[in-house]
């Protein structure tokens, strides 16, 4: 068997090998969402969204070593579950359901995605998951394979698969690759609790007299994020929910947008924000006006392109 080091990447970050791998490391990234619109509730009980994913640098590390049978699932963070609950578990076990007679793995997650956050910790463990055992297996998997494991895991994990930025649709499932037009910088910001995504989408009031937005009216053909001229203003249709839930975040949006040129929104359902800026300076500066104003963790990303 051979080391990690030696296998080979594809130009998407997918990891590949002829012959199986002894052990593996991989990063593991958050994403935050630029624009996110809920469509309504779908006969599955999920809810059908519209959203656009930027990946950034910000990222959990997750190392995959080859055992002779069974899941062991290890974490730095004990907030983060270890058995099946655990989203890199259950790809783990859907990988061993669909091909049999590889023995078993030991994931060991390095978290610096808090937990529960809105930035897609969870999922994107699972997709970094499939993505190592596709290498540590030796199997080869096409891009479009993965994708559609990634499905049936949960909604966000297709994403991940193939990250950068992305149009999401569905229930997060149906991924339309994108590019935006810059390299933007953001000062994420969590307020040290987590928020359950039930109770924000149980909470939320979806038809406004606004009307539903779509990503084509918002962004237009060249992706532009922000508050600047000919760039759109980044929306998410769960915000309002979340806020109600915890008035804090709204305080916090408020800092967040005083500091940040590109404005500021929150990430997914929660309890994440940030704040978009247009250069590694612009987002520094913002940071030092942040952590004087609110006792909230913040750390500077930059979008994955």
């Amino acid at each position: 068997m051979r080391h990690a080091s030696r296998a080979q990447f594809t130009n998407r970050g997918i990891p590949l090998a002829r012959r199986s791998l002894s052990s593996i490391t991989l990063p593991s990234y958050a994403k935050v969402n630029l624009f996110l619109e809920v469509l309504g509730k779908r006969p599955d009980g999920y809810h059908e969204i519209e959203t656009i994913m930027q990946e950034v640098s910000l990222h959990d590390t997750m190392a995959f070593t080859r055992i002779p049978t069974g899941i062991v699932v290890e974490c730095d963070d004990p907030q983060i579950p270890r058995d099946r609950s655990n989203l890199a578990w259950k790809a783990a076990a859907l990988m061993q359901q669909e091909f049999p007679g590889h023995g078993g793995a030991r994931i060991a997650i390095k978290k610096r995605i808090p937990a529960s956050g809105g930035m897609g910790g969870g999922s994107s463990n699972a997709a970094t998951t499939l993505k190592a055992l596709n290498a540590l297996w030796g199997l080869a998997l096409k891009r479009e394979r993965l994708e559609a494991l990634a499905a049936q895991i949960g909604s966000d994990v297709s994403f991940f698969i193939r990250g950068k930025s992305a149009i999401c649709r569905g229930r997060g499932e149906i991924v339309q690759p994108i590019r935006l037009k810059k390299r933007y910088w953001y000062l994420l910001a969590f307020p040290g609790f987590p928020i359950s995504t039930k109770d924000v989408y149980a909470n939320l009031q979806t038809f406004l007299t606004t009307g539903f937005k779509r990503v084509k009216l918002i962004f237009g053909a060249k992706y532009g994020i922000g508050a600047g001229k000919g760039m759109a203003i980044p929306f998410n249709r769960l915000e309002q929910s979340a806020f109600r839930l915890h008035p804090v975040l709204r305080r916090l949006k408020n800092v967040l947008s005083g500091a940040c040129s590109g404005g500021a929104l929150l990430s997914g359902s929660g309890s994440s924000l940030f704040g978009i800026c247009m250069s590694r300076k612009e987002v520094i500066d913002a940071k030092k006006q942040v952590d004087d104003k609110c006792k909230a963790m913040t750390m500077v990303v930059c979008g994955r392109h």
